[in-house]
């Protein structure tokens, strides 16, 4: 705001009325909003589909329920991902 760039503090307007779909302003500059949510869900790719994480959270499984729970959060995730990269080719 003190340079210039914004007209008033989104994050204190968000504050006194929160709302489900308030996006936050970018001040990144050189790099898109695209280019930004595309490094996100690489980093958040890399991180929960390391074998490491991956093996560790099987072993923490202590039902069935849990299982189907994680099961489908990984289809999501992998559902997801082949979704963003169907856009990029798009």
């Amino acid at each position: 705001m003190k340079n210039g760039k914004y007209s008033h503090d989104h994050w204190l307007m968000f504050a006194r009325n929160p709302t489900v779909d308030f996006k936050p302003k970018l001040w990144i500059e050189g790099v898109s909003e695209e280019e930004l949510l595309s490094l996100l869900n690489k980093a958040y790719n890399d991180f929960y589909l390391r074998p490491s994480y991956v093996m560790k959270e099987i072993l923490k499984i202590n039902s069935f329920d849990e299982l189907k729970r994680k099961m489908q959060a990984g289809f999501y995730l992998f559902k997801d991902r082949y979704r963003m990269a169907g856009k990029k080719g798009d």
